[in-house]
């Protein structure tokens, strides 16, 4: 389209006029497949579970044998030939290094570091063999995931050697996301996650991300389609106006390419509504840059500038489904603290990759190796650095960035070679495969994306179709020279392309179907793991009060993961921490004292071991350490290991709950005031539920309930579960309760005063109200707290026994009215409904 066209030979000429060649059947069984891949990673959540990996990866398998028989059979085929194989098969080859077990003595001399840290976190001595992953697991299961990139690569590279291949490849991208944008437009306008309710999941509470988890997954993914949009309009139309030797009308042009523009502004909108800040700014900037390269070709033509009518469109959908939200989300990019956190978190990655400058921790064990780097003070774990570039060194050090920077060189030279030239029509391709990459390379800056199957599928395609179109730019310029486009300098003989192809299957094949057994394996540990969670949760909110029965499920699945996929560090602590519950469970309900039995400290000395062996799976996990710490200074008298594996603990996970409690006790224990109140403060910050313990340790154990005081800082609640501890203790501390409540309801008064009350809060004081009998002012609060949370409804409920209280029974029963319509089968909403049902009858219908 941009530029001019010089037809340099007959050749060329009818090269580049001819239609569209119809595909053999392989090679539309190839398409077939790469569109049923691409269609299912999007729609499977960006194929992020161990079920959607194994899809992903037997599509991927298949798509590599239809390819190889392809190459066998069809005398046009031609191999996916490219020098960027080198490095990748390089990197691949380094991330395999990276997993393998090593004898001790050549880790030391690739990694020492690694290798002494290892032997110091584990405190058994030399070791035999060791990786230099981490978590070697993690490594193993993202490198199997990129041979479906390296499937789609390949099938890129080969059947987009033709205006067709390139063409059909572009379209299938742009389908694929303009149809996920849709859909998530469609479930932000009615509210509905469709998604998750076609599974039979519980709707998630923002339905921006389409089918995707994240939003920023959905934005990269959205934002790579938008580029396959951009390359198809522009092969296109550039094609029409070469064979037609003029540039089309206004309405031949809508009436062909009007599909594409509609959905181009589908997928704009789409992103700015996914509330997705970095999403929105990289589109711009990827934008921009496309401009400036049309510019550069000096494209006038209408279709170039028929885009405008894109973000014309982008507006008008914006007034339609709100635009000031998303207006307020983009104004979030002004926020000190989200800048802050994430340049915080890279300069903790950073830190990370000093210790391990050039092999680096290994590849995808940032989540396991991490949390003992990081200061952001975060609860939650940080699964990637938010910045796929400083990740990627953490995890392969210099070796494995020099490789992927020269990937990365390696497509940016091919592609300036073909924004640069005046070939073929599907040269063009590579203005919007640069819109797509670009807004991907930037979003990596601050978002991960390339870990998801489904975004780095696109980008291994997007590349691919930028090599194939580069073989067909060479092959145009040489045709243009000495008329020879009939012959193609990569063509091979029958019997040389049978050898090659049968030497691809012996390598690739074993490898596919090894990784294929793996990953059904996990599939199948996942599924029982999911079972077991079910079980977990409601005994997590008993604190672990269950059934034999309950325990005897649990353990099983649990069992049953753990045994299906022996490697996986996770599995292996629940597990054990499920059985430590499990015999806590039975000891307390025979006797306290069994606790202390000889047999009781058998098995747990056998728990241990089994914690012990966790350990080696990934030396940097921190939480089997707590627990094994705590066992061995807790039950089994074993004071100087316990305490080392529980300081251990409390260096890996620096921010998990568990491994700050039992570091705190030991510090209380110990007598050190001043490292214990380090220690509880850190846990009360990161999760207050943890306050009551934390306090009674510091009242009863060490005798400073000032320490526990000042722990309560300015809020009411702990306050009053301070006062709750004191009056649970009795004299001489009971006396200081009093005090304490009274200057929680203080707080709240001024809170209350300030409006900056939460209902929580509201709620709270209305309860101090209404134990008072100030029944006016009770209710009040609550109609407060109700106008913020309208569909609460234990509040509710509150209210209407405030309101009976109060002799108001009509106002009470509207209130059980309005909390049965939100949830029709409440037994306690039906039993006060019964209750002022009987009183009003009583009354005669009235209030007193």
């Amino acid at each position: 389209m941009p530029g001019r066209h010089r037809t340099r030979g007959s050749s060329a000429a009818i090269a580049e006029f001819e239609p569209l060649a119809p595909a053999g059947r392989l090679s539309k069984l190839a398409f077939v497949l790469i569109a049923v891949l691409l269609f299912f990673e999007a729609f499977a959540h960006g194929a992020v579970e161990a079920w959607s990996e194994l899809a992903a990866l037997g599509l991927s398998g298949l798509l590599v044998v239809v390819l190889l028989l392809r190459h066998v059979v069809d005398r046009e085929s031609r191999p996916p030939a490219t020098w960027l194989w080198f490095p990748l098969g390089l990197f691949a080859a380094f991330a395999a290094l990276q997993a393998m077990p090593l004898p001790a003595a050549w880790s030391e001399w690739l990694a020492p570091g690694t290798l002494s840290r290892k032997q110091d976190l584990l405190g058994s001595g030399d070791l035999t063999m060791s990786t230099i992953s981490y978590y070697p697991r993690e490594t193993w299961r993202l490198l199997r995931m990129t041979f479906v990139g390296g499937a789609l690569f390949a099938a890129a590279c080969t059947l987009g050697r033709d205006r067709g291949g390139v063409t059909r490849l572009l379209m299938m991208v742009f389908v694929v996301g303009a149809g996920e944008a849709i859909m998530s437009l469609a479930q932000i306008i009615s509210q509905s996650d469709w998604t998750y309710a076609a599974i039979g999941r519980e709707a998630r509470r923002a339905v921006t991300a389409g089918s995707f988890l994240n939003y920023s997954n959905f934005s990269q993914f959205v934002n790579m389609s938008i580029g396959a949009g951009l390359g198809l309009l522009l092969v296109r139309s550039e094609h029409r106006r070469r064979v037609t030797g003029r540039t089309p009308s206004w309405d031949e042009f809508w009436r062909s390419e009007g599909w594409i523009v509609a959905g181009l502004s589908f997928c704009c909108l789409s992103v700015f509504t996914s509330m997705s800040r970095n999403g929105v700014l990289s589109m711009a900037v990827a934008g921009a840059v496309l401009l400036i390269m049309l510019q550069w070709r000096r494209s006038s033509s209408v279709q170039a500038w028929a885009l405008v009518s894109v973000p014309l469109a982008v507006f008008v959908g914006l007034c339609v489904v709100g635009f000031d939200a998303v207006y307020d989300r983009l104004g979030t990019l002004s926020q000190e603290g989200i800048l802050t956190d994430r340049w915080q978190l890279t300069l903790d990655t950073i830190h990370a990759w000093h210790d391990h400058p050039v092999f680096g921790i290994g590849l995808n064990a940032h989540e396991y190796a991490f949390p003992a780097y990081d200061t952001t003070g975060s609860l939650a774990i940080a699964q990637t650095a938010d910045n796929d570039y400083v990740q990627i060194l953490e995890e392969t050090g210099l070796i494995g960035v020099t490789l992927i920077a020269t990937v990365l060189a390696m497509v940016t030279g091919q592609i300036v070679r073909l924004t640069g030239s005046h070939g073929p029509s599907t040269s063009l391709a590579a203005h919007g495969i640069v819109f797509g990459l670009v807004a991907v390379a930037v979003h990596s800056w601050t978002d991960f994306g390339q870990r998801i199957p489904a975004v780095f599928s696109l980008t291994s395609l997007m590349v691919g179709v930028v090599v194939a179109a580069g073989h067909r730019e060479r092959r145009h310029r040489q045709a243009s020279k000495d008329e020879l486009a009939a012959q193609d300098p990569t063509w091979l003989p029958p019997t040389q392309r049978r050898l090659r192809g049968g030497a691809a299957a012996v390598v690739l094949l074993p490898i596919w179907a090894s990784a294929l057994v793996v990953a059904f394996r996990a599939a199948q540990a996942e599924e029982s793991w999911a079972k077991a969670y079910q079980l977990e949760v409601p005994l997590y909110e008993r604190n672990w009060q269950g059934s034999v029965e309950e325990y005897r499920l649990l353990l099983q699945h649990a069992g049953s993961a753990a045994a299906l996929e022996p490697n996986n560090v996770r599995y292996a602590f629940r597990l054990n921490l499920y059985r430590w519950q499990a015999m806590l469970m039975a000891g307390a309900e025979v006797d306290q004292s069994v606790t202390m039995s000889p047999e009781f400290q058998a098995v747990t000395g056998s728990l241990v071991d089994a914690l012990a062996q966790n350990r080696q799976l990934c030396p940097t996990f921190g939480l089997p350490y707590a627990l094994e710490g705590q066992l061995r200074y807790s039950v089994l008298g074993d004071l100087a290991e316990g305490r080392r594996q529980i300081l251990v603990a409390a260096e890996l996970a620096p921010n998990d709950p568990a491994a700050l409690l039992n570091v705190g006790r030991l510090h209380a224990a110990e007598g050190d005031l001043k490292a214990a109140s380090q220690a509880f403060g850190r846990l009360v910050s990161l999760q207050g539920s943890y306050f009551r313990q934390a306090a009674e340790q510091l009242v009863k154990t060490l005798k400073a309930p000032d320490e526990a005081e000042r722990l309560c800082g300015d809020s009411p609640e702990r306050l009053e579960v301070l006062a709750k501890l004191y009056l649970d203790l009795g004299d001489p501390i009971a006396s200081r309760a009093p005090e304490l409540r009274l200057q929680a309801s203080r707080l709240l008064e001024k809170r209350v005063e300030s409006k900056d009350a939460t209902p929580q809060e509201l709620a709270r004081l209305a309860q101090l109200a209404h134990a008072d009998g100030d029944h006016q002012r009770s209710v009040s609060l609550y109609r407060r707290a109700l106008s913020l949370q309208y569909n609460n409804v234990p509040l509710r409920l509150e209210l209407a026994a405030t309101l009976r209280d109060a002799g108001l029974l009509s106002d009470a029963m509207e209130e059980i009215r309005v909390c049965l319509r939100l949830k029709p089968q409440h037994a306690a909403a039906g039993r006060l409904e019964s209750q002022l049902y009987d009183l009003l009858h009583q009354d005669g219908s009235s209030d007193q």
